[in-house]
């Protein structure tokens, strides 16, 4: 609250002056009262208001707002990844066209990932990790960051889980996995055929 205890601050004010009765139950004390009262009210709504101003403090529809702007209403993730993503969607500047602004663009469309780029085919590799927005499709994810890709680069989206955790995970051995006699599309869809 900003005005910690208006009302001993006015009346600590006041009292010096020994114009006003200001005992507690004079009608100028029950009139200080109500002003003081609609003071803390306004200095609640202020502080509030300052609050929801900067995306690292808002918690309501300082984000709602925001996050309408861009198209979507995120309520039903946490408040920190509310906040990551709208940090990054504003952080990318419409005349960058790099690798780390795209690297920001998964994260404003609620993903953990990275991008391998391969010069010479004008193409990029775009790994998904983590979706860490469970409202968000694959589909709304790659439109998403197709925004911020130029039109020139062929881009390959891969939402697998196939991470070194994932595979170490799975408890095998390189000989286990290698006695299947895998080609390479079955490598590939080693992932879903598991589920």
């Amino acid at each position: 609250m900003i005005y910690i205890s208006t009302i001993n601050s006015i009346t600590r004010v006041l009292s010096p002056l020994g114009l006003y009765d200001l005992s507690e139950n004079s009608l100028i004390s029950k009139e200080l009262s109500v002003y003081a009262a609609e003071i803390d009210r306004a200095g609640n709504f202020l502080e509030n208001l300052l609050k929801e101003y900067f995306i690292n403090t808002a918690e309501d529809y300082g984000l709602t707002f925001r996050e309408k702007l861009f198209g979507s209403s995120k309520g039903d993730i946490s408040i920190q990844s509310r906040r990551r993503i709208l940090l990054n969607r504003y952080s990318i500047k419409s005349y960058e066209f790099n690798r780390e602004s795209v690297e920001k663009s998964l994260i404003t469309a609620g993903i953990d990932g990275y991008i391998v780029e391969d010069h010479q085919n004008n193409s990029l590799y775009v790994n998904c990790l983590n979706k860490f927005d469970a409202t968000i499709t694959e589909e709304m994810a790659k439109n998403i960051v197709l925004k911020f890709i130029p039109a020139h680069l062929s881009t390959d989206f891969d939402f697998r889980i196939l991470t070194w955790n994932y595979i170490d995970d799975l408890e095998e051995t390189f000989q286990s996995i290698d006695d299947n006699d895998f080609n390479w599309d079955q490598i590939d869809n080693y992932e879903t055929d598991l589920q």
